[in-house]
């Protein structure tokens, strides 16, 4: 099935024609990939399980951060800046996931060097929390 061009001129060559036609075959296939799941990696996230722990977590969490850091609680430096850093390792593994179901066509857990990357923030973040509460 070949697409018609939307625009003909009735002095256009064959060869106008065909250009025309590569153009909207371009124009179909960036349609459909916005319209495919590569740009909704998490999409299909949102409806089960862990898509609702992580929707229903977040503003817990930033809650526990904001009274985390009130001075009375004592909380070390460190400590508080090692539970602010989760939140770059969150940040970090959206764009890795759909990253490695763009490209990849599979999960974030199947792409090592992506997953290495983001697992490696956590890491961060953990050894923060334990030199920040160490001495504590």
């Amino acid at each position: 099935q070949q697409q018609q061009p939307l625009i003909t001129s009735s002095t256009s060559s064959a060869h106008h024609m065909m250009d025309m036609n590569v153009g909207l075959d371009v124009m179909d296939s960036a349609s459909d990939f916005f319209q495919s799941t590569n740009m909704l990696a998490f999409a299909d996230q949102g409806q089960n399980l862990a898509g609702i722990f992580f929707q229903t977590s977040l503003l817990p969490y930033l809650a526990f951060l904001y009274f985390l850091s009130f001075r009375a609680n004592r909380i070390p430096a460190l400590g508080n800046f090692g539970f602010q850093f989760v939140l770059v390792f969150v940040a970090a593994t959206i764009p890795s996931g759909i990253i490695s179901r763009a490209t990849y066509g599979d999960s974030l857990a199947n792409v090592d060097w992506l997953h290495g990357g983001a697992e490696l923030l956590l890491t961060v973040a953990n050894v923060m929390l334990v030199l920040g509460f160490k001495d504590g």
